[in-house]
């Protein structure tokens, strides 16, 4: 499972249901063909030489080029740029850290390569600093992707960007409360999905510890799909204060949300004393940064009722866990 419930899982998927066929639909909203030739900066899920020759010969004359997120080096970044741009793909995918850290690398060094058709980015939500810098570095649109291990492909941005169409023909989508209850359409709830295509291992009002909203309007894009918005946290990103008020975690990610252009990261660490630590790296070349900073940092601290200090470091660098950027991270056991 992506980890929701902490604990290991074996989720079972039946062979005769072609899952790929979900993607195959997101990438034509995108313009883009099933053969086009991919990159990607993801974890290395053909390891061994026998899955690596399978998938070479099942994709064949396709090329399938990629970065292992997991971890990489300078050398293995400007392997996989020089490799791009002799190959020209129409797709870059992958997670959102790993290729934001890619997109940093370019804009320092002030490399560019033949631009996608589309960037699709999933397993993390996307700050709008993120979007614009690897935007800026591949100068190509970014799309963001929304799914799980335990049921595939949820929802997924069309070009009109304006919100995630859910794919409500294949998965019926619920937004409750603590109690169970439905919120209204604009208001964050708990996402509860059932997968309608999975009959050999029933996924029935999985709660999968995501927080998210359907939107009221509908796309002008054409599609009827209704939209969803941008998943903000998980239930288990949530700070509890001592007074039993909790924090939740479509506001801890959104704290920079007004000046996106000042970091490049930040993570909001609860520690198990209760206090708060705002780690941030600083973006190069903007104005008045500590003031905002101290603006944020104050906000959070209102926001906690001075119950616990809230501090805030400036960062060179925020460790991430497989090319994923943890945003909010409790040592508190809700």
């Amino acid at each position: 499972t992506g980890g929701s419930s902490g604990t290991p899982a074996r989720v079972y998927h039946q062979k005769n249901v072609v899952r790929a066929a979900t993607g195959w639909r997101m990438l034509d909203w995108w313009g883009i063909s099933p053969a086009a030739n991919w990159a990607s900066v993801y974890r290395d899920v053909n390891s061994s030489f026998k899955a690596k020759l399978i998938h070479f010969l099942q994709w064949y004359p396709t090329r399938h080029l990629l970065l292992n997120a997991t971890s990489f080096s300078e050398a293995d970044m400007k392997r996989f740029l020089r490799d791009f741009a002799k190959q020209k793909p129409e797709l870059l995918h992958g997670y959102v850290g790993a290729i934001d850290v890619l997109a940093q690398y370019m804009l320092d060094h002030h490399i560019t390569v033949p631009p996608p058709r589309a960037i699709w980015v999933t397993s993390a939500p996307i700050t709008p600093t993120q979007q614009r810098k690897i935007e800026a570095a591949f100068n190509a649109p970014v799309y963001d992707q929304y799914g799980c291990c335990e049921i595939y492909w949820l929802a997924a941005e069309c070009p009109k960007r304006r919100g995630l169409h859910m794919f409500y023909d294949i998965r019926r989508f619920e937004f409750l409360d603590d109690a169970g209850n439905p919120v209204s359409d604009g208001e964050y709830g708990n996402v509860v999905v059932t997968d309608l295509e999975n009959y050999y291992f029933p996924l029935i009002r999985y709660v999968n510890g995501d927080r998210g909203r359907r939107l009221r309007e509908a796309c002008t894009c054409g599609c009827n799909l209704p939209l969803m918005d941008k998943v903000k946290g998980r239930i288990s990103e949530t700070f509890m204060l001592p007074s039993g008020i909790r924090l939740n975690g479509e506001f801890l990610t959104t704290i920079f949300d007004d000046h996106p252009e000042s970091v490049r990261q930040f993570q909001v660490h609860q520690r198990q004393d209760g206090a708060i630590d705002i780690s941030v790296v600083p973006a190069e070349g903007f104005a008045d940064a500590d003031a905002l900073f101290e603006q944020v940092r104050a906000k959070l601290a209102a926001a906690c009722h001075d119950e616990v200090p809230v501090s805030l470091q400036k960062v060179s660098e925020i460790p991430q866990r497989g090319g994923k950027l943890k945003y909010i991270i409790s040592d508190i056991k809700q």
